[in-house]
């Protein structure tokens, strides 16, 4: 089993080196779930590449996540979650594990986690749960602890929910053990292929051309400003992918219901990272970009008895948090590898402000640093990172298409006043001296801290020629 640092150690040398990491404040729950059932069972959904921002419980005038929206109202709704990486596999691997990036090693979407790696799915296996996970992407990472690990690209998010619901009823309904499903749904993701009954919903014509990967990255070589209808053609197939998938976790829900174990199951759903809308330098995709329309995505937790009912939390918490929770809420003790904390203090009283909290961009070249509505981004040596593939841009040149854009143009040290400038439009680090100074500070500590304990984790890379490919049609390579 690879070398992992412990919690406990970690925590020693980040408060050594004055690192506040506690998201909520404590370790210890402030609830204890007391359900009066033989089994409490855990579902959680993951949606790709969805905006917290586009769904109704966070604010979206348009009726993109109404089965979402009735899980928030019903239970608890984090709105300010920060995902630790804004690209599938690390961040779903963050999500799992409970440690930042530095940590588990997954920088990419073609390495896989070492064996031995703890995660929520290897500690509810070994609290005796029948765990499966059907994943849109993804599916090839090594997920320990899951019996049954299926999907992919060609799976759509209604072929993979009755995929979900075939294993559930076989192996769920009438088992003894307690169950842990995890979907990830990838309908969300460009390519955007909405059926025509959802782009109905909210076009007369859907424009299905604006939703090509390759029509985003045009956009981007281009530096083609995009404003009024175009930018509204994209993002009505964005809205109308997001409600197909609402409707499959509608029917997972209505299924678990029907089943009688839906009242015992903890629900928890949430997002491994948002995308842009074209809200920076022209770029509509999520691989690229730092700023919070891709790492801000939205939590939901509801369960009888487990989960207060209409419980609101606007203070940033952490997706490495979710997996600490969850376990706290089942009332399962989190492995002493999980480097999140629990969000149960959260769930009742008071919510003071929270700590710094910081996610990875790039690698871990470049940090973010959130801290109530201010949001730092550190690049100290500029780095400035592809956003379209080489490939892609050899293309564009030799079809005579001007342009020549293919990275983002980051800035030394960005600093934003979310309260005032929800899109980052306004960098104000020049303004404001001391409190850079201070965020870079913090960012330099916390990444000197991982780099002292992150050895002994042996990753490696996928040799799957075919998930190669899928990543080039992706736009990933």
């Amino acid at each position: 089993m690879s070398d992992f640092p412990s919690r406990r150690r970690f925590l020693q040398r980040a408060a050594a080196s004055g690192l506040l990491l506690s998201a909520a404040g404590g370790t210890a729950s402030a609830l204890s779930p007391p359900i009066p059932h033989k089994r409490r069972n855990l579902l959680l959904i993951t949606v790709d590449t969805l905006r917290a921002d586009h769904t109704g419980c966070c604010g979206y005038e348009r009726s993109t996540t109404p089965r979402i929206d009735q899980l928030a109202r019903e239970g608890m709704l984090f709105d300010q979650v920060n995902v630790q990486y804004g690209l599938t596999w690390p961040s779903l691997a963050s999500i799992m594990t409970a440690m930042p990036v530095q940590l588990h090693g997954v920088k990419n979407n073609e390495t896989l986690m070492a064996a031995g790696t703890p995660t929520l799915g290897t500690s509810l296996d070994d609290a005796g749960f029948h765990c499966g996970a059907f994943l849109g992407f993804a599916e090839k990472q090594r997920w320990e602890g899951f019996s049954t690990v299926d999907g992919g690209r060609h799976l759509d998010d209604g072929q993979l929910t009755s995929r979900f619901l075939e294993w559930f009823d076989k192996e769920c309904v009438n088992a003894d053990a307690p169950f842990f499903g995890w979907i990830h749904f990838y309908g969300p993701h460009l390519p955007w292929r909405p059926d025509p009954a959802y782009g109905a919903l909210f076009s007369p014509e859907p424009q299905l051309e604006c939703g090509s990967i390759n029509y985003q990255y045009q956009i981007s070589y281009e530096q083609r400003s995009l404003q009024g209808g175009a930018l509204r053609d994209i993002i009505d197939l964005y809205d109308a992918e997001i409600r197909r998938t609402d409707d499959c976790i509608d029917q997972i829900l209505q299924h678990l219901s029907t089943a009688g174990m839906l009242d015992h199951t903890l629900v928890a759903v949430s997002a491994d990272h948002g995308t842009e809308l074209y809200d920076h330098h022209n770029y509509g995709l999520h691989w690229g970009s730092p700023y919070n329309g891709v790492y801000r995505v939205p939590l939901v937790l509801w369960g009888p008895g487990m989960v207060p009912a209409q419980r609101l939390v606007s203070r940033p918490v952490r997706s490495i948090d979710i997996a600490p929770t969850l376990m706290d809420l089942l009332g399962q003790p989190a492995p002493d590898r999980f480097m999140g904390t629990s969000l149960t203090p959260l769930l009742a009283g008071d919510v003071p402000p929270g700590p710094p909290l910081i996610s990875e961009y790039s690698e871990g070249k470049i940090l973010i640093v959130r801290d109530g509505d201010q949001r730092f981004i550190w690049n100290p040596q500029r780095y400035q990172n592809n956003v379209i593939p080489v490939q892609v841009v050899e293309e564009f040149k030799a079809a005579g298409i001007p342009g020549g854009q293919f990275r983002m143009p980051l800035e030394r040290y960005e600093l934003y006043d979310l309260r005032e400038d929800l899109k980052e439009q306004n960098n104000l680090a020049d303004a404001r001296v001391a409190e850079v100074a201070r965020y870079a500070d913090l960012a330099a500590a916390w990444k000197q801290s991982l780099a002292s304990i992150a050895h002994g984790v042996q990753n490696e890379t996928i040799d799957d020629e075919a998930h190669r490919e899928s990543l080039k049609a992706l736009g990933y390579l």
